[in-house]
C-alpha cells in the first residue's frame, strides 16, 4: 500500500559558488510545469508534491534535468519515502545489461518490421533489399510507425 510517490534530488552540484541543496520536484498547475523546493512543507495551494501514480512521478523525473541524483521515492501510509531503483539499477539488481537489453529491444523492433540482419551490423529492408545501418533501420521503422499512429 502506497500513499503516492514524491521526487528528490540535488541541485547545485556543478555550480561554481552554488551551495548544494536537497530539494522536492513538484508540479505547479499555474505554470503547468515542475519546479523544485527544499522544504515540502512549503509547496503552493495550487501545487502537487505527491504524484498518485508511478507514471506520472516518472514524467516529473524525466522533466528534472536540472537536478542531479533524481530519485523516485514511495510514501507510505506512515510517511516514510522508500527509494525506488532506477531502471539501471533494478537491470542490474536482476542481473542484467542496460545496453544489452536495449540491443535486443531494438533488434526485436526491426524484425517485428520484417527486417532482416545483413552483413558488418546493417538491417535489410524488408520493401526494396537496401542495407541500412542499425541507426538508420531503427529511424525508419520508428517513421513507418509513426505515419500509421503506432508511435
Amino acid at each position: 500500500m502506497t500513499k503516492g510517490y514524491v521526487v528528490r534530488g540535488k541541485w547545485g552540484i556543478g555550480r561554481v559558488g552554488a551551495v548544494v541543496r536537497d530539494v522536492y520536484v513538484w508540479w505547479w498547475d499555474l505554470v503547468q510545469d515542475v519546479q523544485w523546493i527544499t522544504d515540502r512543507e512549503k509547496v503552493p495551494a495550487d501545487g502537487r508534491l505527491l504524484f498518485p501514480t508511478i507514471g506520472e512521478a516518472d514524467a516529473a523525473r524525466c522533466k528534472s534535468s536540472h537536478l542531479s541524483g533524481v530519485a523516485i521515492f514511495r510514501v507510505h501510509p506512515d510517511g516514510r519515502e522508500e527509494r525506488l531503483p532506477s531502471y539501471e539499477e533494478a537491470l542490474a539488481l536482476l542481473g542484467g545489461d542496460p545496453l544489452a537489453a536495449l540491443e535486443a529491444a531494438e533488434r526485436r523492433l526491426l524484425e517485428s518490421a520484417r527486417w532482416t540482419p545483413g552483413d558488418r551490423g546493417f538491417w535489410i529492408d524488408p520493401d526494396d533489399g537496401t542495407q541500412w545501418p542499425r541507426e538508420g533501420a531503427i529511424s525508419d521503422v520508428r517513421r513507418r510507425l509513426a505515419a500509421k499512429g503506432g508511435v
